[in-house]
């Protein structure tokens, strides 16, 4: 158990963006829009019974006070979250980013640096209790102290968090990253739990299956099929019997979760592979209108372009055309034009990939006959560097 590892989860991220803007909104209800939904709330909104993805008129029915913030341009939610993994590198350089809200941090180094100088500081936040009455014996391996010190490590990541940002998080510390996210979870928001590594299969015994990330619900009704719903179920069946049912690398490592057995590094994440947006709706029919809509995305798109990701060499649209028996989704792509890096104005960027998204258009759609869409879709790949 050499390694500990952190697990950072920032509470109700887009609300609280928005409150770190807006301080006088942070006792108050808050919703997150997007479209006709509400993607996330803050806990003032949790509490008057408005959740995660619950219909706008829903929400505004449990709450009529609820104040609504239209949350479908992400530039802003994207640049935070970056800041904060960045901010999170000062404490290592293993850092992985998992969507807007979440990282993982291996703070082994730091841990063992702060080893030889140990002095007896107590445990920050929570800690898994053990519901057995025998408690497993500790190991030797210095774990626990290590877990000691990862819990004032992130408590101190939290704590700069707030200071810089003004946002709260919920942290984990473990020493795999499996365990780091599952506990996480138990103590929300603005606290932390650790877990002792004998404490392990007490906790996953505990547990229904989705309660694993990587679990998800393929895996989960395949489990099902067979009787097979909570991770104490899984963990009683023999390797053997996994690979009847799923394809050996996937078997094995469901054989080690509910073992408690993750040995997946924390990396940094890499340059991505395609950057892309999209907008659905319920119809366009004309080119005007498609224009306006492409030409919108393209600017959510332009500014998601972040360092190393600035030379686009393919460009592709993505239609939907509606089709109540289908959702078959339907794109072109071509080659970005050497004058898109040769001009950093923004507007003639926008115009030189719209014109070759309504040439893409013209190819996907027969413009000469009635149409009608129900999204669009741009999306940038195959970068190459500056």
């Amino acid at each position: 158990h050499n390694r500990t590892i952190i697990h950072l989860d920032i509470d109700c991220f887009y609300a609280q963006v928005e409150m770190a803007k807006n301080s006088s909104l942070r006792n108050k209800p808050v919703g997150i829009r997007q479209k006709h939904i509400i993607v996330t709330s803050n806990y003032p909104a949790r509490e008057r019974g408005v959740g995660k993805l619950i219909p706008l008129t829903k929400a505004l029915e449990k709450c009529p006070d609820l104040i609504v913030i239209n949350g479908e341009d992400l530039t802003e939610y994207r640049e935070v979250s970056f800041k904060v993994t960045d901010y999170l590198k000062k404490f290592s350089t293993k850092v992985h980013r998992l969507g807007f809200d979440e990282n993982y941090i291996d703070v082994t180094e730091l841990v063992q640096c702060r080893l030889n100088q140990f002095q007896g500081r107590l445990f920050v936040g929570y800690l898994y209790q053990n519901s057995n009455t025998v408690k497993a014996q500790a190991c030797d391996c210095n774990c626990r102290l290590r877990m000691i010190i990862g819990s004032q490590i992130a408590a101190e990541m939290r704590q700069g968090l707030w200071n810089v940002f003004s946002l709260t998080s919920s942290g984990g510390i473990a020493h795999n990253k499996m365990l780091s996210k599952i506990v996480s979870g138990l103590h929300k928001p603005n606290l932390q739990t650790a877990i002792y590594p004998e404490d392990t299969l007490d906790l996953l015994h505990s547990l229904e299956l989705r309660k694993i990330a990587g679990i998800g619900s393929a895996t989960n009704n395949k489990l099902q099929s067979v009787g097979i719903t909570t991770v104490k179920e899984l963990s009683t069946l023999p390797l053997a019997v996994l690979k009847t049912h799923f394809p050996t690398p996937q078997a094995c490592t469901l054989f080690q979760w509910c073992k408690g057995i993750d040995d997946s590094d924390v990396v940094a994440a890499t340059k991505p592979k395609s950057i892309g947006v999209e907008d659905s709706f319920s119809r366009c029919c004309t080119m005007i209108a498609s224009k306006k809509r492409i030409s919108d995305l393209i600017r959510h798109l332009l500014s998601r372009l972040v360092d190393g990701c600035e030379h686009p060499q393919t460009v592709k649209l993505t239609i939907i055309k509606h089709d109540r028996s289908s959702y078959k989704r339907e794109s072109k792509q071509c080659s970005v034009p050497s004058t898109f890096y040769s001009t950093k104005d923004t507007d003639k960027k926008c115009s030189i990939i719209l014109d070759l998204m309504m040439n893409l258009l013209r190819k996907l759609v027969d413009i000469h006959k009635p149409f009608r869409l129900r999204l669009f879709g741009v999306t940038f790949t195959n970068f190459k560097d500056k």
